[in-house]
């Protein structure tokens, strides 16, 4: 369940009770009206666990912004991580796509193993339940950046792909996708933006 409140300087989106709020430079009007949102839901804020991100600033600008609640600061970070997303503060991503990456790799040494084990059909149910969920997740935002920041991660999935379905390295990736009916990252991005567009204009009341 999402809950949203606004005001001027202040947004709240709350996610299975994990509050992300995105705010003005206005400092005092923030901390009034972060402290009166928190209030007013019954909630309190673990400080030690609560930091903020300032997007389109430079660093240098930042020496004199000080965020607080009930009088205790509130850490400055460049990234944090939301409901599994990492959001860093130039928003292009990098340190998500390494974050996923690392998830990935680990796998590429067990599927070789095992590759020769298990029927084709077993190692497919086994990509859709290790491997796309972790490509598919954020790739509206994360897939947003040009192409050769996905490349990396891109490669990695090809490269799991020609492991499980044990084939030649000079075979296509396309094959490779075709065989498992999905698609690469960039083409992925592209539809799952399609399926975002069609959702939110024939189905968001519903």
């Amino acid at each position: 369940m999402t809950t949203t409140f606004s005001c001027s300087v202040l947004s709240i989106h709350c996610f299975k009770k994990v509050p992300f709020y995105f705010g003005s430079n206005n400092n005092c009007q923030f901390n009034h009206q972060l402290s009166k949102w928190c209030v007013a839901n019954k909630l309190s804020l673990s400080v030690d666990k609560t930091c903020y991100s300032v997007f389109g600033i430079k660093l240098t600008d930042l020496q004199n912004m000080e965020l607080k609640i009930n009088d205790c600061c509130i850490h400055l970070v460049e990234s944090c991580k939301y409901l599994g997303i990492i959001i860093d503060r130039d928003l292009n991503w990098h340190e998500h796509m390494d974050y996923v990456y690392k998830k990935l790799i680990k796998f590429t040494g067990i599927f070789y193993k095992i590759r020769t084990k298990l029927n084709s059909e077993v190692l497919r149910l086994l990509y859709f339940v290790f491997i796309f969920p972790h490509l598919v997740y954020g790739i509206e935002m994360y897939g947003n950046p040009f192409y050769c920041y996905l490349n990396k991660l891109e490669k990695l999935s090809n490269k799991i792909l020609h492991i499980m379905q044990n084939k030649p390295r000079k075979t296509h990736v396309i094959e490779l996708y075709k065989q498992y009916e999905t698609l690469p990252l960039s083409p992925l991005h592209n539809y799952q933006i399609l399926l975002f567009v069609q959702t939110f204009t024939h189905y968001r009341h519903t």
